[in-house]
């Protein structure tokens, strides 16, 4: 069990560390890089359908503002 915890915690730093360099890279905005990590800290007690359109909001919300 603690090698499951483990390796649950090495794919978030993997994605923590993933979405850093989109948000180096300019490709994701600050505020799409908080709300990815607030998603992230809720991963392991939210269901899957709900982390997806969380996710797909944060997204849409950032094309929206920059289609204004």
């Amino acid at each position: 069990m603690v090698d499951l915890y483990q390796d649950f915690a090495k794919a978030k730093i993997l994605l923590i560390a993933s979405y850093e360099e989109l948000l180096k890279a300019k490709i994701i905005s600050e505020a799409q890089f908080e709300a990815i990590l607030a998603l992230l800290d809720e991963l392991d007690t939210t269901p899957q359908s709900e982390l997806i359109a969380r996710l797909q909001a944060i997204f849409d919300r950032e094309r929206g503002e920059q289609n204004e």
